[in-house]
């Protein structure tokens, strides 16, 4: 390489164009060797330093460089491992002591002050004896030193060493601002080292307080809102505009990595902020942007904020609803469903940017195009498939719960029927999404292979691999459960045409698959009634009269167990009034319509002398 200041260690300052062996460092056994940016260090097995090129600190009528290997004296220290700086570099010795070199401008040899020592000088760093040094790293003109103590006790008045508080915030903020303001637009691309060298180590700082924060609690670090603002409109900036360096680019995202959850920390803003990069395909930072916004709503303790926050949300949009429902035609309705639920319009914008991309390969496809099935992101399909998830569980875990705890305060009870009508109507608006996308996806599969069958194997993967895919079998599942867990769930929050209309789609769509029988046809419309055809039990007169069925009533011939009903139907006041409206209408009549579905987990049988009835 170059070998100016005679860095090459070769007693001239030639360059060469091939590797050549440094002579002086014969039979000195070198393990590792080091090279700053105009010198070049060796450490030998016996811990021994030796240097050659340009001088760290220039000295008077010396010359400033040496060509050939100089040993550095490090006194009875055995050292193990060096880190170079511009101008200094820094040594930890077998005992844990830091020793530090060279430069002292800015203070980075760390023994309190700004004086230059003489060159040949080492300095011990004695505020880090005891400390249990175990590492060590340099910047251009800063040091690094971290410890295996378990429990921190270098004080807190060492040079450059910056506490976790408000206050280092706001001068790192001011810092970043001041050089960053002074960046034209067209400057972002090609910024001075200098400019890159404040940017990068006032975010890699920002970093460390922000991963310190998060480790302790957050409530170590509570930023004033104007302050929080300006950060991380600042950050988000660094880390995803297609114009800023990639050093600065990749120093804001680490930051961002790091301390997501204390500058992004509200669920809805997260969501707000997904739609306008949501198919994650735009530049490397908004790409970057797109996957952490997803990681993030993923975790476990995220996803039951996120869910509370969406249940929540549908209250405010429905008390909204409500007082607007007369002045609003059905169409603005429809419209603007989703507009008040950050999180459920993340949801469907990612739910129908799959479909679209689904319909357009199957189109593709049928066209005679090459196409290759396109996986989604991991990441998506797992945000998607969990959300589902939880907004059923919802209802199930709270089924669970009532049984096992005795009536609340009516505080709670009106909270929890506020929570209950949130659920319905967050279960109400992702149903007929989830309807409506797997009709659009199913509609165009079916017509695409009736009209060519030999695309099957072709089109399929395209299928599976979409969020529909990944989502409508286990969704209907979740019904099937609700159904036999929640009827009054699915009478309340789901649209019955919607769903009929979705198992018609899917029974055409079996009909257009090839190579199977005709038995898998529905026959939704005509015989509904053969689907789970299981007779119920004959139940006598007698037995209802019995003492331990108190609890049963008749209801058209049919035989509940009302009680149990009452019983498990504690915290949901709105179901019990359905019933109790219902019954107070058949009192002193000799004929009335069938009970309301909510009673439908609680029949016991039919009355002897009545015709058999279908579970349906």
């Amino acid at each position: 390489g170059d070998g100016d200041y005679g860095k090459l260690g070769r007693e001239a300052s030639n360059s060469s164009a091939v590797p050549q062996v440094v002579d002086k460092m014969d039979g000195k056994e070198i393990i590792k060797v080091y090279a700053g940016p105009q010198y070049s260090i060796a450490l030998s097995k016996d811990g021994k330093v030796y240097w050659w090129g340009k001088r760290l600190v220039p000295l008077p009528d010396t010359e400033d460089h040496v060509k050939e290997p100089v040993q550095l004296s490090t006194g009875t220290h055995k050292v193990v491992e060096v880190c170079v700086g511009y101008t200094h570099c820094v040594m930890l010795t077998t005992e844990g002591v830091v020793l530090t070199w060279g430069a002292n401008d800015k203070g980075q040899l760390g023994n309190g002050t700004t004086i230059l020592p003489e060159s040949t000088q080492v300095v011990m760093v004695t505020s880090l004896s005891g400390h249990e040094i175990k590492g060590i790293a340099c910047g251009p003109h800063h040091t690094f030193a971290w410890s295996a103590a378990q429990h921190a006790s270098i004080g807190t008045r060492l040079p450059f060493c910056l506490n976790v508080t408000v206050g280092a915030v706001e001068k790192l903020a001011g810092l970043l601002g001041s050089v960053c303001d002074s960046i034209t637009s067209e400057g972002w691309l090609n910024p001075s080292k200098d400019e890159i060298c404040l940017i990068v180590s006032s975010l890699n700082l920002l970093t460390l307080q922000l991963h310190a924060a998060v480790c302790e609690g957050d409530a170590t670090l509570l930023l004033p809102q104007p302050l929080l603002t300006t950060v991380k409109e600042r950050v988000v900036f660094l880390a995803t505009d297609p114009s800023v360096n990639t050093d600065i680019q990749a120093a804001a995202q680490n930051t961002l990595k790091s301390g997501w959850m204390i500058l992004l920390k509200e669920v809805n803003e997260r969501a707000k902020m997904l739609p306008s990069i949501c198919d994650g395909s735009g530049t490397p930072g908004q790409t970057f942007m797109f996957r952490l916004l997803i990681e993030s709503l993923l975790s476990p303790w995220e996803l039951h904020n996120s869910m509370l926050s969406a249940i929540n949300n549908e209250l405010h949009v429905g008390k909204i609803d409500t007082n607007k429902k007369k002045q609003a035609s059905e169409d603005d309705e429809d419209k603007d469903a989703l507009c008040g639920n950050p999180l459920l319009n993340l949801i469907q914008i990612l739910i129908s940017s799959s479909s679209a991309d689904c319909i357009g390969l199957l189109q593709a496809t049928a066209a005679g195009q090459e196409v290759q099935a396109h996986e989604e992101d991991t990441s998506v399909i797992k945000l998607l498939f969990h959300f589902q998830w939880r907004l059923i569980s919802w209802f199930l875990s709270r089924q669970q719960a009532r049984q096992q705890r005795s009536r609340p305060k009516s505080g709670g009870q009106e909270q929890e029927k506020d929570m209950q009508y949130g659920a319905e109507m967050l279960l109400q608006k992702y149903t007929n999404l989830i309807c409506s996308e797997s009709m659009r996806v199913l509609t165009v599969f079916t017509e695409v292979l009736t009209t060519n069958p030999a695309l099957f194997s072709t089109l399929i993967p395209i299928l599976h691999n979409s969020a529909i895919g990944v989502l409508l079998p286990d969704f209907i599942n979740n019904l099937v459960l609700l159904q036999l867990k929640r009827m009054s769930v699915i009478v309340q929050a789901c649209d019955m045409n919607q769903l009929k209309n979705l198992l018609v789609t899917l029974n055409n769509f079996n009909l257009s698959l090839p190579n199977l029988n005709d038995a898998v046809d529905l026959n939704l419309n005509t015989e509904l009634s053969k689907i789970n055809s299981e007779v119920l039990p004959i139940i006598s007169l007698q037995q209802v009269e019995q003492k331990e069925n108190s609890n049963w009533v008749i209801l058209n011939r049919r035989v509940y167990n009302i009680g149990d009903f009452y019983s498990e139907s504690r915290d949901f006041p709105a179901d019990v009034k359905v019933i109790e409206d219902y019954l107070a209408t058949t009192k002193n009549r000799s004929s009335y319509p069938d009970p309301p579905q909510i009673l439908h987990p609680y029949l016991v049988g039919v009355l002897e002398d009545s015709p058999p009835v279908s579970l349906l």
